[in-house]
């Protein structure tokens, strides 16, 4: 190994890029080798001896560790550089070092690793002996090896795959560096590899530690030791029980807060992501620090209003103290008048976007209704600036900050009147209207979710305008061309036919959208972009709703021909698609479904892969895409109450869709065994694979059940039915109006049960012989109580 000393200069080079290539990219390349060789199986033999074992394994990892000590630059830069350390050390920083590449290439030996470190910090001790000013390196080199792969580590040593004395380690070693203040980076790194080992240790084991931490972050001036006993306060609030770090709140509250003002860029981040940890141990102990917490939360905000990583730890600051009761009142009175007068005054966009975010958390985690302020003053400044404001940030977040105001009070914004006599709902219609109009841009991708708000939170107040709300909605759909306004579009629709289906359907039957029927119009823009929808909830929603759609057995529906198959040439004209079927889509549909649904729970019954991706699963990159792409409304819609009181929200719909793919073939429900015919290979083996998943099973309740699929389970989180009174239960009534009222038709039923239906089949024609083998069909069989 090479190492060079602290006097001696490299002349460094660079490659046509302009990037450093010097002797450390060496090792990035032969370590990335190492690394990779490990995992294949054909080249596991060269890692070890004939007896068996892995000596060179353990010079490998002796190598690795070694290569992992601090050089003196980084030391230098590090005592002095706040930021520079939060970055560079950081378990996924993007700063990469041989550092780094050397601990990649550790996780694939941690049998190795436990006994080159025991060896290297023995060694460690003897050059301390000699009274080798560097020894602590190596010392601290083996802590981040092992912290790093701490998880791995207690997994393999309670599976006894593993040998490696951890008690002991702790007991005798680590516990002595984290009152070591003369060496700040070893008492740093001591500090945090025992919270990354926080499971492990015992309870009063982990109290000894936190309160070591504690006094590092209160008394303690250096920077390493201060960063390092941020991070470690994190992972004791994160993996620890509360009650061991509960008496030690006010000290981490006072010790994180002080911090505040002194931090900036990586290392205010740092401080903020630990206070948030600090302020949800208990909420009265918060409370009581509001004082303290609420001014230096808002300061920083108001200093980095644009910043977006600042900003999305204070957000969450804000939620957190939001939904705290005991804090709400005094911090909500202290934030308010800052962010109502960005509102008003400010020219920069994305801190008026911010401003309305944060405006949001304290609108999300106040009571309901909500305080008389909030619409008597906040409300109006808002509404008024998504009127006249075009910003893509502004409106969105403004939106979703709507949807919560309506959720919380919409009694009060109905109430309420300004100079002009307008209510608050005029005025929310008003922008609902505007973002509607074909001239208007698509930034409005959380308009539908606004609108199913107001539906089922305004009730009769939007009757007389309700129809030309769902013309004007459907009408903007023909010129839409992004995917998120389209389901945002499609949504309210889809929402409606889950209660009100044969309304909805009469209702765009009689629509006009230029030239084209408004029925066949929806369907076809909905079967299209079915696919592309973002979201564990809408997803649920629109699928449900389009079997809704086939269960109804209406001609006009059935009659509808939309676009099928690509249809695949060697020419270079256009794409050409086959017709089919509004049905046979929707089967093929929900055949896709069913799989992207099965596909996350039969993941784990793959075979094991001997050489995995040196790449992150895809889903690890979904909620940065979806913020880029402004898809991340899942997550918003995670934290409304109404989503998660919603049955359809609670449906597992894997097997909601593999009872309703059993009661069609049973019953043949709309000649669905025919249309089955109409799919392709792969889609008809897809339907064979239920077989497995089918069981008959007898139930004592099945006209509850059977309402589902006949679509007339009425529950909802407001206990609204929109209706045609001509049509819906109306008696003694003709008129064709809109109407809402509650309506319960018997017992509320939860979307995740069964749906054993009583069958009886006339015979198992050719047609039934796809299915022959997942249903086992016989001439008088049933299913269900007899």
């Amino acid at each position: 190994m090479y190492v060079r000393p602290s006097d001696d200069r490299i002349n460094f080079y660079q490659d046509s890029d302009g990037d450093v290539v010097g002797f450390e990219y060496l090792l990035f390349a032969q370590f990335e080798f190492v690394g990779l060789s490990v995992r294949k199986k054909a080249a596991k033999s060269l890692f070890k001896d004939n007896d068996g074992k892995s000596s060179f394994l353990k010079q490998l990892t002796w190598i690795a560790v070694s290569y992992m000590q601090m050089t003196e630059e980084q030391v230098e830069t590090w005592s002095s550089d706040a930021n520079q350390y939060v970055a560079d050390d950081d378990d996924e920083t993007f700063n990469y070092s041989v550092r780094i590449a050397a601990i990649d290439l550790l996780q694939q030996a941690l049998q190795a690793l436990a006994d080159t470190t025991q060896h290297l910090i023995e060694e460690s001790d003897k050059a301390r002996a000699t009274c080798d000013k560097c020894w602590w390196k190596m010392q601290e080199a083996c802590l981040k090896a092992i912290g790093y792969v701490s998880e791995e580590f207690i997994s393999a040593i309670q599976d006894s795959k593993v040998n490696f004395d951890l008690h002991g380690l702790f007991e005798h070693v680590v516990f002595n560096y984290v009152t070591a203040i003369d060496i700040p980076f070893l008492q740093g790194r001591a500090i945090v590899f025992a919270s990354q080992f926080a499971t492990f240790l015992s309870g009063e084991l982990a109290a000894r530690y936190i309160a070591a931490t504690v006094d590092a972050i209160q008394r303690i001036e250096s920077i390493p030791a201060k960063v390092s006993s941020l991070k470690a306060l994190q992972n004791f609030c994160r993996y620890l029980d509360t009650q061991y770090v509960a008496p030690y709140q006010s000290n981490i509250i006072e010790g994180v807060a002080s911090l505040l003002n002194v931090t900036s860029e990586d290392s205010l981040i740092l401080v903020l992501e630990t206070l948030e940890f600090a302020i949800k141990i208990n909420n009265d102990v918060t409370a009581r620090y509001e004082h303290v917490i609420g001014p230096l939360v808002i300061d920083v905000w108001m200093k980095n209003p644009t910043d977006h990583l600042i900003v999305s730890v204070i957000t969450d600051l804000f939620e957190s103290l939001a939904s705290n009761t005991a804090a709400y009142a005094a911090f909500q009175s202290r934030a308010l008048p800052s962010l109502v007068n960005i509102i008003n005054n400010a020219t920069e966009s994305a801190a008026v976007a911010s401003a309305i975010d944060l405006i949001t958390s304290l609108v999300k985690g106040g009571p309901s209704p909500l305080p008389t302020s909030y619409v008597e003053h906040i409300f109006p400044s808002l509404i008024h600036l998504m009127l006249v404001h075009e910003d893509r940030s502004i409106l969105q977040n403004g939106e979703v900050c709507l949807k919560y105001f309506i959720q919380k009070d919409c009694e009060h914004i109905s109430q309420w009147v300004d100079s002009s006599g307008k209510t608050g709902l005029d005025y929310v219609m008003q922008y609902i209207a505007k973002s509607l109009q074909p001239c208007e841009s698509e930034s409005a991708c959380f308009l539908g979710e606004l609108v199913v708000k107001l539906i089922n939170k305004a009730g009769n107040r939007i009757v007389p305008v309700l129809p030309d709300l769902l013309k004007a909605a459907a009408t903007r759909l023909e010129g839409a061309k992004t995917a998120t306004f389209i389901q945002s579009l499609v949504m309210i629709f889809a929402h409606l036919i889950l209660s009100q289906l044969s309304t909805v359907v009469d209702f765009l039957n009689t629509l006009d959208i230029n030239g084209r029927n408004g029925l066949e119009f929806l369907l076809n823009i909905w079967l299209e972009n079915h696919e592309s929808f973002q979201g564990y909830y809408s997803i649920k929603v629109s699928s449900i709703a389009l079997s809704k759609l086939f269960l109804s057995g209406d001609p006009r529906i059935q009659s509808i021909q939309v676009k099928g198959d690509l249809i695949v040439t060697d020419s270079s004209n256009p794409d050409q698609y086959t017709y089919i079927s509004s049905n046979v889509k929707i089967i093929k549909l929900l055949i896709s479904d069913y799989q992207n649904s099965s596909d996350s729970d039969l993941c784990d019954e793959w075979e094991d892969v001997e050489e995995p991706s040196p790449f992150a699963p895809a889903e690890d990159y979904v909620v940065l895409s979806e913020y880029l792409n402004n898809k991340g409304t899942e997550i918003d819609l995670d934290d409304d109450p109404d989503v998660k009181d919603d049955p359809v929200y609670l449906t597992n719909l894997r097997d909601y869709l593999t009872d309703f793919f059993c009661h069609c073939a049973i019953q043949n429900e709309n000649n669905f065994v025919h249309l089955c015919s109409e799919l392709n290979e792969e889609e008809q083996q897809k339907l064979r694979s239920l077989q497995g998943r089918i069981t008959a099973k007898t139930s004592p309740s099945v006209s509850s059940k059977k309402r589902i699929l006949n679509g007339r389970n009425n529950s909802s989180a407001s206990n609204i039915q929109l209706m045609n009174s001509s049509t819906i239960l109306d008696q003694g009534s003709t008129s064709n109006s809109w109407d809402f009222r509650p309506y319960w038709n018997g017992q509320v039923v939860e979307w995740s049960q069964k749906l054993w239906l009583p069958i009886v089949t006339d015979s198992a024609s050719d047609e039934h012989k796809l299915f022959s083998d997942i249903l086992e069909i016989n001439t008088n069989s049933h299913i269900g109580p007899s």
